[in-house]
């Protein structure tokens, strides 16, 4: 993995190098010029190649995206469609870095509990697989009464064997939901029975985080929808300022086309608020980090629960221990 990162490092600008040249154009330097300013000794080859392109009047925008990292290049790309290069650029990396945010928010909590719990599973499977029958056959061997440890066995294969696979099944399901092409559906169908769901409530913020970004760097609402709709590489997002959109071509006013299922319930009021604020942009980023920090109490709460849980299926192994332990030696008593 570490060796994919790093080739793909030289085939590809540094998020850093992107800012950089970023910062550039927007001095209304040309593009070759700014090329030369971010060129290095890493990335020569792929500056020589866009130049070579330009040269043969290719525009900036055919020849630059097969240079950008993956998360960039899929914002790049839809965004590009409707704005400028420095534009779209500029909203690339914006996005980019609150996408980020937003991922090691839930990665960050998540990861070590999950795997925690997944490493200790593992472990009481294959003990249960190569280790307990063995146990079994010597206690038995020595006439030892073995019932009751058969009881916690059976009782500890239905624990890993229900949480195990349940946890296998669940990741399958949510690699195969999350795809673009379904993770819209998903959200639809969760934001109707649940709410007040997870999912829910991070897509939320995120549109509202990704709306602000857009406003803070001059662009109206209209067009901001417009932005955040034709982002395909994030479909959620993508309908979301679509049905807002046409929510407000209807007349309605922003705290009534957010009131439905498909935003978060408290974003209204906020809106409300907004309506009749002389800040509109200061209510909706207050509104970004008040739930930014419910999602991160949340995400909490989801980690002591995961915690808790892997703690039990510990204790398990520590009774087993125990017994494995103590019926052998009164095996060898009664023997």
């Amino acid at each position: 993995m570490e060796s994919l990162k790093k080739w793909l490092n030289k085939h590809t600008f540094t998020y850093e190098e992107l800012v950089y040249l970023n910062n550039l154009l927007s001095t209304n330097m040309p593009v070759s010029q700014c090329l030369d300013l971010i060129e290095n000794d890493r990335n020569s080859k792929m500056i020589a190649s866009i130049k070579n392109k330009l040269e043969k009047d290719y525009l900036i925008e055919e020849c630059f995206p097969e240079f950008l990292p993956r998360n960039v290049r899929d914002y790049f790309v839809s965004l590009i469609k409707n704005l400028s290069f420095n534009d779209a650029l500029d909203l690339s990396l914006s996005f980019t870095s609150k996408a980020e945010e937003n991922e090691k928010l839930i990665n960050g909590s998540l990861a070590y509990p999950l795997g925690l719990l997944f490493l200790c599973l593992t472990g009481l499977y294959l003990f249960d697989l190569y280790g307990i029958d063995t146990i079994i056959d010597l206690l038995k061997s020595f006439k030892t009464d073995v019932s009751l440890f058969s009881s916690y066995r059976v009782i500890m294969r239905l624990i890993i064997y229900v949480t195990y696979f349940g946890m296998l099944i669940m990741s399958v399901l949510i690699l195969f939901l999350t795809r673009p092409k379904r993770i819209s559906i998903l959200y639809l169908l969760l934001s109707k029975i649940m709410p007040d769901s997870l999912l829910h409530s991070y897509y939320t913020q995120e549109f509202v985080s990704l709306l602000v970004i857009c406003h803070k760097k001059g662009f109206m609402t209209k067009e901001s929808l417009n932005i955040l709709g034709s982002m395909k590489s994030r479909p959620v997002i993508s309908f979301m300022a679509f049905h807002l959109d046409n929510e407000l071509l209807d007349g309605k006013q922003y705290n009534e086309a957010v009131n439905n299922h498909f935003f978060d319930s408290s974003l209204s009021k906020y809106l409300k608020i907004a309506i009749f604020s002389n800040d509109f942009d200061t209510v909706l980023q207050n509104y970004v980090d008040i739930s930014s920090k419910k999602l991160k109490q949340r995400m909490k709460t989801y980690t002591t629960a995961i915690q808790l849980l892997t703690y039990g299926f510990i204790g398990i192994i520590i009774v087993f221990i125990y017994q494995v332990l103590f019926l052998p030696m009164q095996a060898l008593v009664t023997y």
